[in-house]
């Protein structure tokens, strides 16, 4: 199995690029999903805050609002500052993607959604575990967010 790569995007564009590169090159995998499952996972993530956020749950509701206002000011400010996202945590919210995404299709889907992260000049929809994010700070969570699941591929050439 290949070894991880360190990434860390300063941009959006970065991270584009970066699919891209993949895109053309092929890649070998030091995780578990594909560059479309990938690219479809993120693209949700950049979607939430434009348009919305899913309903919680009921039941998960009270979870929601206790992680909001206790442990995620200080997880987001930490995953800000070291450009790092921890390993292992799962994917919430309905966000795994399926595992027929075919790379072109989720590469798409991911590529209209920096497109509509970039022009963004809107308030981002409240997230029900991070809470309010301005748009910077949207940006910012997207780029790390990209090199945390990206860094999981690795490209077949330099």
């Amino acid at each position: 199995m290949p070894t991880r790569r360190e990434l860390r995007f300063d941009s959006l564009d970065d991270a584009q690029r970066d699919v891209r590169h993949l895109a053309a090159v092929g890649y070998d995998r030091a995780g578990n999903w594909s560059l479309g499952q990938a690219c479809y996972h993120l693209a949700v993530w950049v979607r939430y805050p434009i348009d919305g956020f899913p309903a919680l749950p009921a039941w998960q509701r009270p979870l929601a609002w206790a992680i909001r206002n206790t442990v995620a000011p200080a997880y987001t400010r930490r995953v800000m500052a070291t450009g790092k996202v921890p390993s292992g945590i799962p994917a919430p919210l309905g966000t795994a993607p399926p595992a027929t995404v075919a790379d072109a299709d989720g590469v798409a889907q991911y590529e209209t959604q920096l497109d509509r992260l970039r022009d963004y000049q809107g308030v981002p929809h409240c997230s029900p575990l991070l809470g309010q994010l301005n748009t910077a700070e949207l940006k910012t969570l997207s780029c790390v967010h990209a090199a945390h699941h990206l860094s999981f591929l690795v490209p077949k050439h330099a």
